[in-house]
């Protein structure tokens, strides 16, 4: 998962780069990062101002904003913030609960220009289908520290 955000990562910034952002171009690498991990309840970006305006899924709700959300804040305020892993939480874009996945998105002198996000709800974690996924590892939050569990 955090592949894919780290790939969104250097789509955004080749994107940026070329000195005219195409939204479209945007959000048709994030629905190709997207197909690649159908785990994953959706994957979207915000704008500056914390407007989810990339990436689209059935069920999504119209104008979620997240800029009061704890890893927006952090993203913002960090230049050199890494991946966020949320407590959970119940998702502004679709109301169900889900734990979200983030990195920082830069402009082109490495100003904040927004996040990526991927969604991972709850209800996959209760699925026996996907239990094997989930004993194969872990990553739990403890606070401000996160805790990797793998079988043994």
């Amino acid at each position: 998962m955090d592949l894919a955000l780290l790939n969104l990562v250097g789509d955004y910034a080749q994107i940026v780069e070329r000195g005219k952002f195409d939204a479209r171009e945007w959000s048709a690498r994030i629905s190709l990062q997207q197909s690649y991990l159908p785990v994953l309840g959706g994957i979207r970006g915000t704008d500056i101002a914390g407007n989810v305006i990339y990436g689209s899924a059935t069920g999504d709700r119209a104008g979620a904003n997240l800029s009061d959300r704890d890893y927006f804040i952090w993203h913002r305020d960090n230049p050199d913030s890494g991946l966020s892993i949320s407590k959970p939480v119940l998702s502004r874009v679709t109301g169900e609960w889900v734990l979200l996945l983030s990195r920082r998105l830069a402009g082109r002198s490495g100003n904040f220009a927004g996040i990526t996000v991927a969604r991972l709800t709850l209800t996959h974690f209760h699925s026996e289908s996907n239990l094997q996924e989930i004993v194969c590892a872990a990553l739990f939050r403890h606070g401000d520290r996160f805790r990797s569990l793998s079988p043994s």
